[in-house]
């Protein structure tokens, strides 16, 4: 007798349709577990036979749920935001070897079982690793925007000097470093740093490189 594929396509449809339902229910108990989170649904903008309804929090959590449906097994995995230059964030990017945040069980248990599974085995790491991305992101954006400030205030003070290699408005305003070139010069900001490279030759390099080293030697004798 041959396999009978219409019968395991409804199956596993019905386990879908059996899990998809329970949702309101798991939000409503995480929200009695937690009751400063405001847990609700949110539904999908289109709708995806493969893609369930996720939970999120008013602090910012969100919970995705994949399922193997012939196994009728459920995983639960969190969103993290995405870089500025789209890429999304990764525990990998806050420790090369971090553990996964990622938990599974039946999709057959009960809806408070599933809320106190999410609460116990869950949270508490996805937690720590939403808050390493957001405390990563903060830090990358104001690294690019001292490395914009920088860069515009260079240009400025040597107009028509330089050339920005991008003039690109979304390139410039998301880069942690920026470069420009002029004539015989190549310049490299990231942050507050300024990186010039200068193509001198003969006496003229040795005398630029004298008085580098005396302004430096100032410096250091004033500090």
């Amino acid at each position: 007798m041959g396999t009978d594929y219409a019968a395991q396509d409804r199956i596993r449809s019905e386990r879908r349709d059996s899990f998809t339902a329970k949702l309101p229910a798991i939000a409503r108990a995480l929200a009695a577990l937690e009751p400063d989170r405001g847990w609700t649904v949110q539904p999908e903008a289109e709708p995806d036979r493969y893609r369930f309804p996720h939970l999120t929090s008013t602090a910012g959590d969100e919970i995705w749920f994949g399922m193997d449906e012939y196994k009728n097994k459920i995983e639960v995995h969190g969103s993290y935001p995405k870089k500025s230059n789209g890429a999304v964030w990764i525990p990998r990017d806050h420790k090369y070897d971090a553990p996964s945040e990622k938990i599974g069980f039946s999709a057959d248990r009960e809806p408070a079982a599933i809320a106190r599974e999410i609460v116990r085995r869950f949270l508490p790491l996805y937690r720590e690793y939403l808050q390493a991305a957001n405390d990563s992101l903060a830090r990358q954006l104001s690294h690019e925007q001292l490395t914009r400030q920088t860069f515009e205030q260079l240009l400025k003070d040597a107009p028509g000097l330089l050339r920005p290699w991008s003039t690109r408005a979304h390139e410039i305003d998301h880069a942690s470093e920026l470069r420009a070139t002029g004539d015989g010069i190549d310049v490299t900001v990231s942050g507050s740093d300024v990186r010039l490279k200068v193509n001198l030759s003969g006496d003229f390099a040795r005398t630029v490189l004298g008085c580098i080293l005396q302004s430096r030697k100032a410096a250091n004798h004033e500090g």
